[in-house]
């Protein structure tokens, strides 16, 4: 009988090791967690700022292309220099 009293403790000891590992190792899912969040947006933002980079390159071509190449062309447009 004397080794059955000290069963409870033990449950109650052994039910506070899992819990506290339980929230040992959500912790760290959470840290995680937040790390792949921030490097999806991360990821996220240098993918819009090169898509950003590109639509300005592609506009100043756009641009470009549509100036007169010489003097010629540009009397054919009627533009003046």
């Amino acid at each position: 009988m004397h080794a059955f009293a000290f069963l409870p403790l033990t449950s109650l000891h052994s039910a506070l090791q899992l819990a506290s590992t339980d929230a040992f190792i959500l912790s760290f899912v959470h840290v995680f967690g937040a790390i792949g969040a921030f490097a999806v947006a991360a990821t996220a933002g240098v993918t819009a700022a090169a898509g950003g980079t590109a639509g300005v390159a592609a506009s100043a071509g756009g641009f470009l292309a549509s100036q007169p190449k010489s003097t010629s062309e540009a009397s054919k447009t009627g533009a003046t220099m």
